[in-house]
């Protein structure tokens, strides 16, 4: 169950875990179906244990018992950090950020508009989807895509 009941607290949550780098408590405003998808596609890209593959997201050194201790607040966590981090250093630092406006699509999809209060006006989105009466976060398209990436690579 979500921690938050509103689109708008769902997102300034998250944003505000974000912006304090606190990644695992962001991911608890995550979708848990997504974070399962992720946490699955995760679970791949270990058991083919290709230190090329380790290495490029951050992991390498670590034994396959550590690796397999992740659960899935962990394993997001760790790519919303790395992806972030990146983020940060090609468009100014996430704690900066503030909620100006939800753009509702439908009854259970919405994106959250986001905009660096630190005066350089560049804006961003974060999506959020409704399961019953609770809003989340979606995983972000572009980590899902390189964990899909990763996981197609590590099994080639």
């Amino acid at each position: 169950m979500s921690i938050a009941n509103t689109k708008s607290e769902v997102a300034e949550n998250y944003i505000a875990a974000i912006s304090k780098s606190n990644f695992k408590k962001a991911a608890e405003y995550v979708n848990p179906k997504e974070l399962s998808e992720v946490h699955t596609m995760f679970k791949g890209i270990v058991s083919a244990n290709d230190e090329v593959v380790l290495s490029v997201i951050g992991l390498e050194g670590l034994s396959q018992k550590e690796l397999n201790s992740f659960s899935k607040i962990d394993v997001y966590a760790h790519f919303a950090e790395d992806m972030l981090s990146k983020q940060d250093k090609a468009n100014g630092h996430y704690e900066n950020r503030q909620l100006i406006g939800i753009i509702e699509e439908s009854e259970s999809f919405a994106h959250a508009v986001i905009r660096d209060k630190s005066g350089d006006f560049n804006s961003m989105s974060i999506t959020l989807i409704r399961k019953d009466k609770d809003w989340y976060v979606k995983v972000p398209t572009a980590m899902m895509g390189l964990l899909k990436l990763h996981l197609m690579y590590s099994q080639s």
